[in-house]
């Protein structure tokens, strides 16, 4: 298991990357990552096998690796839709295909 640890701070920054996964997928990793709890306890708690406890957080690692959090930072904001597109347009090279 990576031992990988995450600050809440980056955690937070890094919700949006997650959009596409679980909840469940989420939480567990943050509990593994973030409050630094072992994977074997987790799997226990939550009624996983271990092997799903460390795919949760291999996936979460795999997305984190990609959108490199100290040179990428999330917005979301309103625009009219030619704007929107140009920010979209302008985005596509730093939305690279992430597969689970």
């Amino acid at each position: 298991m990576d031992r990988t640890r995450i600050t809440p701070s980056d955690w937070e920054r890094a919700l949006p990357a997650f959009e596409s996964l679980t909840q469940a997928t989420v939480n567990t990793a943050y509990a593994v990552l973030v409050e630094g709890r072992r994977a074997a306890d987790v799997a226990r708690e939550r009624k996983k096998t271990r092997q799903a406890v460390s795919g949760a957080v291999a996936r979460v690692l795999e997305i984190l690796k990609v959108f490199d959090l100290q040179e990428l930072e999330p917005v979301s904001v309103w625009l009219p839709p030619d704007l929107a597109a140009e920010v979209r347009k302008m985005a596509e090279p730093y939305m690279p295909k992430i597969t689970h």
